[in-house]
């Protein structure tokens, strides 16, 4: 899109030299503007509307310490990890 009104700016410059030096400054100053702003624009709408996937979470270099591999304690099996193995009845 922007190659095509850059092109159709350049033929009105090239018609109408009176005003094509004005109308070259606002239309780069837009082309700039859109391929700058669309992409980020049309990201955030994407997850705003919930049609993403959520942002990636950064990994941890390789050489830092992370407890992100550890898993919480099972709800099920917390009393086996307090209790004695003398003190477990099988009854």
């Amino acid at each position: 899109m922007s190659s095509i009104a850059l092109l159709l700016q350049h033929d009105v410059a090239r018609l109408y030299p009176s005003f094509g030096q004005d109308l070259t400054a606002v239309v780069l100053a837009g082309v700039i503007m859109m391929e700058l702003m669309g992409p980020l624009a049309a990201q955030w709408g994407l997850r705003f509307a919930g049609e993403s996937a959520p942002p990636r979470r950064r990994r941890a270099p390789a050489g830092a310490v992370s407890n992100a591999d550890e898993r919480p304690p099972c709800p099920s099996n917390s009393r086996h990890r307090t209790r004695s193995p003398s003190a477990w009845s099988w009854s």
